[in-house]
């Protein structure tokens, strides 16, 4: 997803053609045939929360348009509005057929996203989508550490180490196994990790 910044007040403000784009867009419910020309504008004039609020009004109109959902998609992901997000992406992800280019940036908004019952299942659901996706899975384990869930994310990220046949794909899991496992605080623990995967990591 390509993504706007927030625009800065004192560069953008003063244009008549900003002003204007402006009053357009508090008037985009009365004139819904140049709401998809103007968020275009909206976006080129970095513009988020303008672009934010068209994005919505098309997403009401078009909800099944892949394209538009995308667009509201980086706008939210822009304004760190997580949980918004978390919903539009995931619908994305099921409208596609699950391909993991979505599931990666689905996961990637959740690991940022509020720690809810519904995002637990939505996390759940990727990483039995895509088991052998290292990526996934050490999003998961941040979302689970996370949420006071570190031991949990250590658990599942040994037994996709098991699991794993790649060698390469194998080392990746360590390292982030062992990213975790630091986390923990626990020296001791840390070392024991390093030692039991010793073999391949040499």
């Amino acid at each position: 997803f390509q993504t706007l910044k927030k625009p800065d007040e004192s560069r953008v403000s003063g244009g008549k053609a900003i002003r204007a784009l402006r009053a357009a867009v508090s008037l985009n419910a009365d004139i819904p045939e140049f709401q998809r020309e103007m968020l275009s504008l909206a976006a080129k004039s970095q513009l988020a929360d303008e672009a934010d609020l068209l994005s919505e009004r098309l997403s009401l109109l078009a909800p099944n348009d892949v394209d538009v959902l995308t667009e509201r998609a980086s706008i939210l992901i822009t304004l760190q509005r997580f949980d918004r997000a978390a919903d539009v992406v995931a619908k994305i992800y099921e409208s596609r057929q699950r391909p993991v280019d979505a599931a990666k940036t689905l996961a990637s908004v959740l690991s940022r996203a509020s720690i809810t019952p519904e995002h637990d299942q939505q996390f759940q659901k990727l990483v039995k989508d895509h088991p052998q996706d290292w990526g996934l899975l050490v999003q998961h384990g941040v979302y689970l550490a996370r949420s006071g869930r570190l031991a949990d994310s250590i658990r599942e990220m040994e037994a996709a180490i098991r699991a794993q046949k790649d060698t390469a794909e194998r080392r990746r899991l360590i390292d982030a196994l062992m990213g975790l496992a630091l986390e923990t605080g626990d020296a001791k623990y840390s070392a024991a990790i390093l030692e039991n995967h010793r073999s391949d990591i040499d």
